[in-house]
């Protein structure tokens, strides 16, 4: 699957330490909110296209002990402001793909 996104090497999740400098977000607090302290743009976001779909989607605000609700479209715009240009995947025909290969 990562050869579909540009990654190199096999999918995973960041170490809290990776997360922490570059997002500078704890363990378990991880969101799409975070770019906007990505000012070096490291990070490449990719999104599920299947969310777009949705009528909100709910985050935390940086903080694991709060959520907020956005809608698709605004989400979107806020990762633009923050210079970054997400990857839409479309994770389920992947996942049917490798299955059937």
């Amino acid at each position: 699957m990562h050869v579909h996104i540009g990654a190199q090497g096999r999918l995973g999740f960041a170490a809290a330490e990776l997360m922490c400098e570059i997002l500078h977000v704890e363990l378990g607090s991880l969101t799409p909110l975070s770019l906007l302290r990505d000012t070096a743009l490291r990070v490449k976001p990719v999104i599920d296209a299947e969310l777009m779909e949705a009528d909100q989607l709910n985050f935390h605000p940086l903080v694991n002990t709060e959520s907020t609700g956005i809608a698709p479209q605004s989400l979107l715009t806020f990762i633009a402001s923050c210079g970054h240009v997400p990857l839409f995947v479309d994770f389920d025909a992947m996942a049917m793909a490798s299955a059937r290969a």
